[in-house]
């Protein structure tokens, strides 16, 4: 009986001091795990925000799902490909950062950068096979890069394409090969050059014609027009040597204001611009004689071949130019009355045929030009103006009609008026180039078909008749129409009149219109 309670006491005791030992260390246990997984949790946030992605990301991994482990694990590894297709970017690794780009996914604009770097790697290519030498393969990178300034860069290609293709002798493809640059760089100046090179070489040859003809379409490029222009002296001065004159003066021409070359040229000058006047070429001819000045009878040569050449652009209808050459011309001939053809001629053009006819009321009647028919051009443009006025349509004005009739012991007279109202004259013109015109025109009148004292009892007929007359110069005072009737114009009024005779009564009818 007395060993069951110290038998509780061994039992007991240790059981205690075990779960109590036990709950210790297990506490302990737990807390220092625990601790140490938010350590490295936030080891690996440190590692994040220092920008270590590739360590945050395996760091995050290891802590599994504690947490938002997994989600920031993915985060920073979609932030360390994005960055070091950064790096690579800028040293220059563009397939390596077009790849890290697109393992960064959809994170803001990587897709956009994986291109830029597709387009970067071939700019680069580009650049490399340029400088090896191989220019064909460089431009196809290029093209396909559409990087930066790609188009200067296929431009510059293009150019030495052309430099090597001019010095290889094929200048037509080296012309080719610089539009082809020009339409690449936006400009016109690879061309140019292109041309200047040509007419370097060319001077080097010694063909000067050629050399002239390329420094002349490099226009404004570099030294090109006072090159053209020294050619072209050399050219002229050996000619004139030669008493060419012909190509002495259109070599010399061309040298313009080259150091004496217009002085020394005015001979050749005057010979060319009488032979061009000789041969009718007026135009060719007042150029030279112009720059012939005052040499011999230059001046007068010059204003008889510019008289002329007005008329031929007047013919031509180019009115303002005949004019302002008719008034260089001053008092020369009939160069004022012509100044004033050109202007009339330029407002019938215009629809303006009053201005014309009153524009060649100033022309003299005494200017004449050989060519030009002045004064009968002068009266048609009259006569136009008239015919204008008097042709058009006409309304009744008044209108009656008168009986007679005999009787034993008198002469009765009976009298009807406004008879039918919508009675009316209407005519139309042409002009005919050999100064005449064509008319044509309908009237409407009103004659008696029964006569009677009583106006209720009348019957009155409403004829219309159409006359036409063709090829006439002025408009005729009298019109026969149809039935007997004729038709008077004066004074801006027509007048219809008929006149029968029936028996014992003679009437008449007759219509006033303006």
């Amino acid at each position: 009986m007395q060993q069951g309670p110290k038998l509780w006491k061994y039992i007991v005791i240790p059981l205690g001091i075990g779960i109590v030992l036990f709950a210790i260390f297990g506490g302990v246990a737990y807390f220092l795990m625990n601790g140490s997984k938010t350590s490295k949790y936030n080891q690996a946030v440190n590692a994040y925000t220092a920008g270590n992605y590739e360590e945050a990301a395996r760091q995050f991994e290891k802590l599994g799902d504690y947490r938002d482990s997994k989600k920031r694990s993915e985060e920073s590894l979609i932030l360390m490909h994005y960055n070091n297709g950064k790096q690579a970017f800028q040293s220059g690794e563009y397939d390596k950062a077009k790849e890290e780009y697109l393992a960064a996914g959809d994170y803001e604009n990587a897709k956009l950068l994986a291109e830029e770097c597709e387009r970067a790697s071939y700019y680069a290519k580009g650049e490399s096979l340029g400088a090896s030498g191989d220019l064909d393969k460089a431009i196809e990178e290029f093209k396909k890069s559409e990087y930066k300034d790609f188009k200067d860069k296929i431009a510059d290609l293009y150019v030495k394409k052309s430099d090597k293709a001019l010095s290889d002798g094929q200048s037509d493809q080296a012309l080719q090969l610089a539009k082809t640059a020009a339409d690449y760089k936006g400009s016109e100046e690879p061309v140019l050059s292109c041309y200047y090179k040509m007419g370097e070489e060319a001077f080097a040859k010694n063909d000067l014609k050629n050399a002239a003809s390329c420094f002349i379409n490099a226009e404004e490029y570099k030294d090109a027009p006072d090159q053209a222009k020294s050619i072209y002296y050399t050219l002229g001065t050996d000619a004139l040597g030669k008493k060419d004159y012909e190509n002495a003066a259109a070599f010399l021409k061309l040298a313009g204001d080259h150091k004496d070359a217009a002085t020394i040229a005015k001979e050749a000058f005057y010979i060319t611009g009488t032979n061009r006047y000789k041969e009718k070429n007026y135009q060719a001819a007042r150029e030279f004689l112009k720059l012939a000045g005052n040499y011999k009878d230059s001046r007068n040569l010059y204003l008889a071949s510019t008289y002329v050449y007005a008329l031929s652009l007047m013919k031509e209808k180019k009115y303002g130019d005949a004019a302002e050459l008719y008034e260089e011309c001053g008092s020369y001939k009939f160069s004022k009355d012509m100044v004033n053809a050109c202007l009339a001629e330029a407002q019938l053009e215009a629809g303006k045929l009053w201005d014309a006819a009153s524009t060649y009321a100033k022309v003299s009647k005494k200017a004449k030009i050989s060519g030009f028919d002045i004064q009968g051009r002068k009266a048609f443009i009259s006569r136009w103006y008239s015919m204008d006025r008097i042709c058009g349509d006409y309304a009744v004005m008044n209108n009656y009609v008168q009986a007679q009739k005999r009787y034993p012991a008198f002469i009765r007279y009976v009298t009807f008026t406004s008879i039918h109202p919508n009675q009316a004259v209407s005519i139309k013109y042409s002009a005919n180039n050999d100064g005449t015109f064509n008319i044509t025109g309908a009237v409407s009148w009103a004659r008696i078909g029964k006569w009677s004292e009583n106006k209720a009892n009348m019957r009155v007929i409403l004829v219309v008749s159409r006359f036409e007359y063709s090829h006439i110069k002025k408009f005729p005072t009298t019109i026969k129409l149809s039935g007997g009737a004729k038709l008077t114009y004066k004074n801006g009024t027509f007048k219809c009149s008929f006149n029968k005779k029936s028996g014992k009564v003679k009437y008449t009818s007759s219509v006033v219109y303006r």
